[in-house]
């Protein structure tokens, strides 16, 4: 197995740990019987625990990105309303399929590093930021071409859209109600779909 197959390979599996179990319930330990990395490897690679979870962290945004331009890029869809519906009615429906069990990394390192000022709280901020421009890009085209209101920043409207994947995703953990999900999205569409301006 070459090199980067196995940094690949580690850094996989280092993503569904966390996204399962959170950072603090993972332990090198786990990470190293999974993967069956060598300890000098991990340690010559990754320089501690919290130095892999920021490559983990890059990986999964990495793949985040490429669905996100696959979806905000799509030739065959010229609505650009659209394709942010397209791309967020599909995270919901992944988080529906997994029963809620595999937690955005952004999220859930988050929430478990709190505003602590440390490596990987500044990592979350900066991945998060990357999803957020493109998702803005996109609402701001939506707005060019007067599918969505205007009335309200499109900063202000992909934060409000943030909100709810991110809110929903720890709502329906608790109750349990998958439907809310798609509901609540459907809901922010409807009311930003309408554009005063252009009446």
């Amino acid at each position: 197995m070459n090199q980067k197959h196995d940094l690949e390979k580690v850094l996989a599996e280092g993503d569904m740990l966390f996204r399962q179990q959170g950072y603090h319930n993972t332990g090198v330990e786990e990470i190293l019987n999974k993967t069956e990395f060598p300890r000098s490897s991990f340690y010559y690679h990754f320089k501690s625990k919290e130095g892999f979870a920021v490559r983990v962290l890059e990986y999964y945004v990495d793949g985040l990105v490429a669905l996100m331009n696959s979806k905000f890029n799509d030739p065959s869809v010229s609505s650009s309303l659209q394709r942010l519906k397209n791309y967020f009615y599909l995270i919901a429906d992944m988080n529906v399929n997994s029963e809620f069990n595999f937690c955005c990394n952004i999220q859930r390192f988050s929430i478990e590093e709190g505003s602590a000022p440390n490596l990987l709280q500044r990592a979350t901020a900066k991945q998060f930021q990357r999803i957020f421009r493109l998702t803005l890009k996109c609402m701001q085209a939506a707005q060019k071409e007067r599918e969505v209101r205007s009335d309200i920043l499109a900063e202000k409207l992909t934060r409000m859209l943030f909100d709810i994947i991110y809110g929903e995703t720890t709502l329906s953990r608790a109750d349990r109600l998958p439907e809310n999900f798609r509901s609540s999205l459907e809901t922010f569409f409807l009311l930003i779909g309408n554009d005063p301006k252009s009446a």
